[in-house]
C-alpha cells in the first residue's frame, strides 16, 4: 500500500470540516433536548358566592345565565363597593335552597331583563339565556343606579381571550365564559364565573410560545370550584371544554 502525505492545505480543510460537524452537533443537541415551561397567571383577591339556580313560579330553574350574573353582581356588591346591587340581598349570602325568597326574586329579574326563556326536553325543565342576551344584564345595573357601566362580550382564539380574561382579573372583576357544559339539559351551553386564568408557555429557540390555557370556575352549583382546559397544544391530556365568549362587566 502507497501511503500518500497529505499538504498542508488538505489539513486545515479537515480541521475546518470536523470543528464544523462537532459545532452543528452541539447546537442540534442543545435544541434537541431544550424544554423550558412558565404559566402566566391571575387570579380574583376572592371567591365568587357558592350560589346555584333557583325555580321561578313555573317550576323551571331560573337559568345558568341569570344565575352567573347574580354571582358577578354579588362579587361587585361586596368587594367592589357597589352596594345597590342584589338590592334584597345582604352580603355575604349564604343561599337558602332553591326556594330562596330573596336571591331568587333578584335572579328573576336578571332573567327577566335578559329575556331568558323556558321549556323542557326529555322530561327535564331548563331556563335559557344567549349569548347576545346576556349583554342585556347591563340594562339591570342602569335601573339600579349605576349608568357608567358596560359589558364586553369578546370571543377569538383562545390566547387573546386569555389575555383579556387576564386583565380583567387582574383588577379584581370577575368574568362568565360560555362554555359547552355535556351534563346540561336540552343544549350543552353554560355560564361559569371564572376566578383563575392560567397561561402555559415554552420557550423554543430563545422566545416563548403559548401553549395550553385553563380555567378555574364557578360553575354556578353551589359546590367547590372547576377546572376546566379550553386550548391544549398537541394531543389533549384533560378532558377539552369548549369556550366560546367571555363576558367582561366593568362598573364605574
Amino acid at each position: 500500500m502507497i501511503m500518500r502525505r497529505r499538504t498542508g492545505a488538505a489539513d486545515r480543510w479537515l480541521g475546518i470540516l470536523l470543528a464544523g460537524l462537532i459545532t452543528v452537533g452541539a447546537v442540534m443537541g442543545v435544541t434537541a433536548g431544550a424544554s423550558d415551561y412558565r404559566e402566566i397567571k391571575a387570579e380574583l383577591r376572592h371567591g365568587t358566592p357558592r350560589w346555584y339556580q333557583t325555580f321561578i313560579s313555573s317550576g323551571h330553574p331560573v337559568g345558568c345565565g341569570a344565575t352567573a350574573w347574580a354571582i358577578v353582581f354579588g362579587y361587585w356588591k361586596e368587594h367592589k363597593g357597589k352596594t345597590k346591587l342584589l338590592p334584597r340581598v345582604t352580603m355575604p349570602h349564604d343561599q337558602d335552597g332553591q326556594n330562596d325568597a330573596d336571591l331568587g326574586w333578584e335572579m328573576g329579574e336578571i332573567a327577566r331583563t335578559m329575556d331568558t326563556t323556558y321549556g323542557e326536553w326529555q322530561g327535564k325543565k331548563y331556563g335559557r339565556t344567549t349569548g347576545g342576551k346576556m349583554m342585556d344584564a347591563e340594562r339591570y345595573v342602569k335601573v339600579k343606579g349605576y349608568t357608567n357601566v358596560s359589558i364586553e362580550r369578546v370571543r377569538g382564539l383562545e390566547y387573546d381571550k386569555f389575555r383579556r380574561v387576564k386583565e380583567w382579573l387582574d383588577q379584581d372583576r370577575p368574568v362568565i365564559i360560555l362554555t359547552n357544559e355535556s351534563d346540561a339539559a336540552f343544549t350543552s351551553l353554560h355560564y361559569p364565573v371564572i376566578e383563575k386564568a392560567t397561561l402555559r408557555q415554552k420557550k423554543v429557540l430563545g422566545k416563548w410560545h403559548d401553549r395550553d390555557v385553563y380555567y378555574s370556575v364557578n360553575m354556578g352549583d353551589g359546590g367547590a370550584n372547576k377546572e376546566i382546559w379550553v386550548r391544549e397544544y398537541g394531543v389533549n391530556d384533560h378532558p377539552h371544554t369548549g369556550s366560546f365568549s367571555m363576558f367582561l362587566l366593568n362598573i364605574r
